[in-house]
């Protein structure tokens, strides 16, 4: 809150945007944008502006559940096409 409160680039970084996952390695990771009634995912790296990821928390998900068990096949949703395993404790989608 305090980075979004202090920086002058509004699509940088804002204070509606909650952060709730982020890659293990690096500053890259999701986003709810709570100032939209919808409350989209975003996703965000530490180079490139947040960008529309999926709709919302609920078919973000749906689309994991569904790509966890092999029937996720929506090419414009997360997840499409990859298969999920866990190395070192954490899942890494290949």
């Amino acid at each position: 809150m305090e980075i979004a409160r202090e920086n002058e680039d509004p699509n940088w970084w804002r204070t509606e945007w909650i952060p709730f996952a982020e890659r293990y390695e690096g500053h890259e990771g999701f986003l709810i944008d709570a100032e939209h009634p919808a409350h989209p995912i975003l996703k965000y790296a530490e180079a490139d502006y947040p960008r529309p990821y999926a709709p919302s928390m609920a078919r973000l998900l749906h689309d994991l559940a569904a790509a966890l068990h092999g029937t996720q096949n929506d090419p414009e949703l997360p997840f499409a096409g990859r298969c999920a395993s866990v190395a070192d404790g954490l899942i890494d989608w290949s």
